[in-house]
Order: structure tokens, then C-alpha cells, then sequence
């Protein structure tokens, strides 16, 4: 609906155990924005398709939605109309109660330790969140949602920095041209790779472009904090 007046209406429903025997819930995601095509429908959770021009996405929105609710055994629906608006339905799995609550994860319980980290997305909130975490277990973070004033600033002085972790998709440049680029300005320096979508680079493809560590999104603080604690004591 970017650029016009409309409405997005939100529902979380619970439905009745399916042929499986599970609970589902429904999250429903409804707008009145301009519709979608009935032939670009089969196409949306493709990485890198978009109908938007090269400086409004990267493509891989819907298709990271995907991955991270098909990791989580559930299944997405969508119907549109042109001109009319679109529905999103998101199904998901009931967790089992003895798996519902998460254990509360201290600070304590966490790895900590020093160093002056890298933080790149191009994601604003994702930069802030992740760099308070780390910052709290004791290392220096420098965030940048830009990856182009990243590499100047690492090109300054490549040095300063012990460790980079980066996303892998982002509209100015990937993680892995990123990663590229600073490798070129100091080879030894370790870089973990965040993606959403694992059919986008392989771990293997990454280990064999120099990646320290590669995960995927979502993350939780412990396996961050486990993950840098590898590099960075």
C-alpha cells in the first residue's frame, strides 16, 4: 500500500486439530493495496523475484518468510485480487506443552567476552537489537545498515575490527560481496554470515568463500552469543 491510504487488518485465530492431530493457529494479514496478479501468484516466494524497481527491494522478503515458517512446520497461503487487495494466511503448529514455554537465558548463562565487532544489515531495527545483545556480553560494536559505508569505514582501518558478522541479502550489496571486499582489505578476519533462506547459498558454497560461520535467521542470544564466543574471547 506504499504511497496510498488503505487498510491492513491483523487476525490470529486457533483452528481444530487437523488429520495430523496437531492445534493450528491462523495468522491472517489482510490489506486493500493494489492486488497482485494472478501469474505473479506462483512466483512471490521466489528469492529475488519482485515486481518493484531495484532500489525498493532485494525480492527475498516473502521468500525468507517462507523459509523461516516452513523450518517451523508450518505452511502459507495467499489470495489476491488486482485493484482490490491481497490475504495472507499463515499457518502454524501448536507447540507442544512441554516445549511451549522457553526457559528464561540470563545474561549469565550466555558466553561473553571483548573484542570490537562489524555489524552489518540493512535492517535498522535488526542492527540496534542484535548490537545491544552483543554489546551486553562485552564487545565493542560498530553497526552499519549500509554495507557501500561499511567497507569504507572497515577500509580505513582494517585493523580496528576483530570479527564481521553481516546479513546475507541487502539491497546495496549481498553478504557475500561484502564479505568479499573485506577479505580483499584483510584475508584473516572472521565473518559469520546470516541468511533467512537456506536455498540462497549453501553452507558449503559459504565455507568455500571464506565464511567462518554461516546460520540462519531466526537466531536465538544464546546461539549468537555461542557463535561470536568461537572468534572472540
Amino acid at each position: 500500500m506504499a504511497g496510498r491510504h488503505g487498510t491492513l487488518k491483523v487476525k490470529l485465530s486457533s483452528m481444530p486439530p487437523a488429520g495430523d492431530g496437531k492445534d493450528w493457529l491462523e495468522l491472517s494479514v489482510a490489506d486493500t493495496g493494489v492486488g497482485i496478479e494472478e501469474e505473479m501468484l506462483d512466483r512471490i516466494f521466489e528469492p529475488y523475484f519482485t515486481t518493484k524497481e531495484k532500489t525498493s527491494g532485494t525480492g527475498m522478503g516473502l521468500a525468507m518468510v517462507h523459509g523461516i515458517i516452513s523450518r517451523q512446520g508450518g505452511f502459507i497461503k495467499v489470495e489476491s485480487e488486482v485493484g482490490k487487495g491481497s490475504i495472507f494466511k499463515v499457518y502454524l503448529p501448536v507447540a507442544q506443552k512441554e516445549n511451549a514455554i522457553e526457559q528464561v537465558v540470563s545474561l549469565g548463562d550466555l558466553k561473553s567476552g571483548t573484542g570490537n565487532i562489524l555489524l552489518v544489515d540493512d535492517e535498522e531495527q535488526v542492527v540496534q537489537v542484535t548490537g545491544e545483545i552483543l554489546q551486553s556480553l562485552g564487545y565493542t560494536v560498530v553497526g552499519k545498515t549500509s554495507p557501500k559505508e561499511a567497507i569504507e569505514l572497515f577500509a580505513r582501518d582494517p585493523g580496528k575490527f576483530d570479527l564481521l558478522i553481516t546479513d546475507l541479502t541487502m539491497a546495496e550489496l549481498t553478504g557475500l560481496e561484502l564479505s568479499e571486499k573485506v577479505k580483499a582489505c584483510r584475508p584473516d578476519i572472521p565473518i559469520v554470515l546470516i541468511t533467512g533462506y537456506s536455498d540462497q547459498l549453501s553452507k558449503d558454497a559459504a565455507f568455500e568463500a571464506g565464511i567462518a560461520e554461516y546460520c540462519m535467521k531466526p537466531i536465538s542470544m544464546r546461539e549468537l552469543s555461542n557463535i561470536v564466543g568461537k572468534f572472540l574471547r
